[in-house]
């Protein structure tokens, strides 16, 4: 044998003559196969002025006077000013500095190895500056130790710099997110989910200081889709769940009165009867109630929020009565053009906000609500939105008495002041016969 089986280090022979000549040339391999690195492994065109010890790995597509006729996958080292081409056994390992990777010789060729470069790492994957440790396999583990041993347990920590910070973990489609589960953006664990990585939905919510869990999308049923609500029942009273409440004698909507002066967000009446359009003691700070100048064309409308005095009304955006004049007519009740049943709209944000601590498109309301007349039957209906038949009524009793009923209504016309939604009463009485009119919330549906 006149080169060693693994390397090919020529060996020397009995009495040979220059034993210099092969010694150099195995010390040259050895040079060169030793802590085996390469320039690169994709320079297809042999270099034009090659550094003496330069070494590269043949790729398929090699070209030059040396290289063309070299086998893919040889190591290529410049020695003595000629390319020398090593056929590497199954086993070696080389590290390719232009790509920043070890690479491992198989029975097929090169493969990528597990680096631990300047941070990163990567397994059947190259890693880069976002994504420091790569894998690409068809399946991971992650157990316990049970060769130290260990305690048995296995707990994999994710660490973030802080609240404003994300730890999650994202599940994805073609590199496009579909899911996310962690903390996003703050202590909250939240379920997220994308039908195009862009558009980002929250399907659960867990509170980082309660533990309750909010599902900010719904439930649905499963079977048919649609959504399931819950009922939050409150506590309250007059001033706090009363939507609706007025018990002056009156007339049934609409009612009318005449604008004396117009200042900032006030009106001011000709005549004492703010109170047959709100009620300050039980309705501020519960409910903003839909009023009409019908003087203008179309009619104009407003929000009213409180009463200051007997004579005034203050609602809620300035710049909605800025063109209202002294002489023109106000209406409670809707105009026939906007519901067909002189309904009132109410928007119950308010109360939402003191009871739930937030505003949101509730999708019902369970009432107490009670009527009653002067000497005879009056009634207050309750529904979801204006049209005709869709209200519940509850009467009086035949000479006026009060009567109390509880009710659920569904809510789904959208607030044009807020995110929640609207619900409308009508008042129904003969003359003056309208006495208590009396809304009063004790759960809501969410």
């Amino acid at each position: 044998m006149t080169t060693s089986p693994r390397l090919g280090l020529p060996y020397l022979q009995g009495n040979q003559a220059q034993k210099h000549v092969t010694l150099n040339e195995a010390l040259g391999r050895l040079d060169a196969l030793v802590q085996l690195a390469v320039i690169s492994a994709a320079v297809s065109d042999q270099p034009e002025t090659p550094l003496e010890g330069d070494l590269y790995l043949v790729p398929e597509t090699a070209t030059g006077e040396d290289w063309a006729g070299a086998v893919a996958g040889d190591i290529a080292v410049f020695l003595d000013g000629a390319w020398l081409f090593v056929t590497p056994q199954p086993g070696w390992t080389v590290f390719d500095r232009a790509a920043g990777a070890l690479r491992l010789r198989s029975e097929t060729g090169w493969q990528p190895l597990p680096v631990l470069l300047a941070g990163m790492g990567g397994i059947n994957a190259e890693p880069d500056g976002v994504n420091r440790f790569a894998v690409k396999s068809d399946a991971e583990l992650l157990s316990h130790d049970d060769v130290t041993p260990g305690s048995g347990n296995a707990r994999k920590v994710i660490n973030k710099a802080g609240a404003g910070n994300t730890a999650s973990v994202v599940f994805q489609n073609g590199f496009s997110g579909r899911a996310e589960i962690g903390l996003a953006g703050d202590d909250r664990l939240r379920f997220k989910v994308s039908a195009d990585g862009t558009d980002w939905k929250e399907a659960l919510v867990a509170d980082e200081d309660s533990g309750a869990v909010s599902f900010p999308e719904g439930v649905v049923h499963a079977a048919t889709g649609a959504a399931v609500s819950q009922l939050a029942l409150v506590a309250g009273g007059d001033g706090i769940t009363s939507i609706y409440r007025i018990d002056t004698a009156r007339a049934q909507n609409p009612r009318t009165a005449i604008v004396d002066s117009i200042s900032g967000d006030l009106i001011t009446l000709t005549t004492t009867t703010a109170g047959l359009f709100f009620d300050t003691s039980r309705m501020t700070g519960v409910c903003y109630v839909r009023i009409w100048n019908t003087t203008k064309t179309p009619p104009a409308p407003a929000w009213v929020k409180a009463r200051p005095a007997a004579t005034r009304l203050q609602v809620l955006d300035a710049s909605a009565i800025s063109g209202w004049a002294a002489g023109e007519t106000i209406q409670i009740g809707d105009p026939a053009d906007v519901t067909p049943n002189r309904f009132i709209a109410l928007d119950i944000s308010p109360m939402l906000q003191t009871v739930f601590g937030g505003v949101f498109p509730q999708r019902g309301v369970m009432l107490k609500a009670a009527a009653s007349g002067v000497g005879e039957a009056a009634s207050v209906v309750v529904a979801p939105s204006g049209a005709t038949g869709a209200g519940t009524p509850v009467q009086s009793l035949a000479d006026g008495g009060i009567r109390t009923v509880q009710m659920t209504v569904p809510t789904n016309v959208p607030s044009p002041i807020s995110d929640s939604n609207l619900l409308f009463v009508q008042e129904t009485a003969a003359g003056s016969a309208m006495a208590i009119a009396n809304l009063l919330v004790i759960g809501v549906w969410v």
